[in-house]
């Protein structure tokens, strides 16, 4: 009896070692190009090969930039006369969403960590 249990323990390590190993390298395949949404919202605010458009509605003005990458397009809305207050923003490639925010939505928070694997290259 006392084998099979020293057997168990050593299967029961073994998976926890796999798992933990397993947990680091996602993680840490994550962490590349980590930002956060207000970081990415700057990005796309500042670059030189943004299209800014701007339009005044009922006197608030609202700004929307585009960003096309050769990896993915940012796209934002915010308002404000320098458009310091972000309302959407969302980045794509052709396969899928790699985020969106909603200023609206209580789950999300401008300080919310977004990955952008290589989309600036």
């Amino acid at each position: 009896m006392n084998t099979l249990k020293s057997i168990y323990e050593d299967i029961r390590q073994s998976i926890e070692h796999g798992t933990q190993a397993v947990k680091e390298r996602v993680s840490s395949f994550f962490q590349e190009d980590k930002m956060t949404v207000e970081q990415a919202a700057a990005l796309i605010h500042h670059h030189p090969n943004t299209i800014k458009t701007q339009q005044t509605l009922l006197g608030i003005p609202y700004h929307f930039y585009r960003l096309h990458t050769s990896q993915a397009t940012l796209y934002a809305e915010a308002k404000g006369w320098h458009g310091e207050h972000l309302l959407y923003m969302t980045a794509f490639n052709e396969q899928h969403v790699l985020f969106t925010y909603r200023s609206y939505d209580p789950t999300m928070s401008i300080k919310q960590p977004v990955t952008l694997q290589n989309i600036l290259s």
